[in-house]
């Protein structure tokens, strides 16, 4: 098990690099949320919300040479109040937006992965952080069928490891099936 950093979400961030990833605290934040929730009696699929499995795959690549192609899939669980979404990716949160109809846009607070150099030296971070769109279809809440349409952005901010550029960005389709609610 790889030691909680920032318990920012893991996942698609080794886009950055082949050898170490932005996201790389993703999975280790959504195994100690599953394990806080396993300590009060809950599971994942209990919190409330609208749930999706995304498959997440790379179009575009501006951060890597050659390039990274990458398809992953994760579960969203998008908390609806008003117009108003928290988007959790697994257990973790992973941006918030608004929804309007069936047209959500969502961006993600600025996570930021710290990373040894591999040399046993400095410690490299980059900032990032997510921009995405998608048509939604919610049970009672949207009539766009039974799916998530979309892409998302995930800009580079910041960095001090030279393989990884600040103002580079990655391009992601994202496409899923709608699962089911929680109340």
């Amino acid at each position: 098990m790889r030691p909680v950093r920032n318990l920012v979400p893991d996942g698609i961030m080794h886009l950055f690099s082949a050898a170490s990833s932005p996201w790389s605290n993703r999975a280790s934040g959504a195994r100690t949320a599953a394990l806080l929730l396993g300590l009060v009696g809950c599971s994942a699929k209990d919190l409330p919300g609208e749930y999706f499995d995304i498959t997440v795959e790379s179009t575009s690549d501006e951060c890597n040479d050659p390039k990274v192609v990458d398809k992953e899939t994760f579960t969203y669980r998008l908390v609806v109040e008003g117009s108003a979404v928290t988007l959790f990716m697994d257990d973790s949160l992973l941006a918030t937006g608004s929804l309007q109809g069936c047209d959500l846009t969502y961006q993600s607070p600025i996570w930021t992965d710290n990373r040894d150099d591999g040399n046993g030296g400095t410690t490299q971070a980059i900032g990032w952080s997510i921009h995405g769109d998608a048509t939604v279809g919610l049970s009672d809440l949207c009539d766009a069928g039974d799916g998530w349409v979309g892409e998302e952005r995930i800009d580079v901010l910041n960095s001090t490891d030279p393989d990884v550029p600040a103002g580079c960005s990655y391009f992601l389709d994202a496409t899923g099936t709608y699962t089911g609610s929680v109340e």
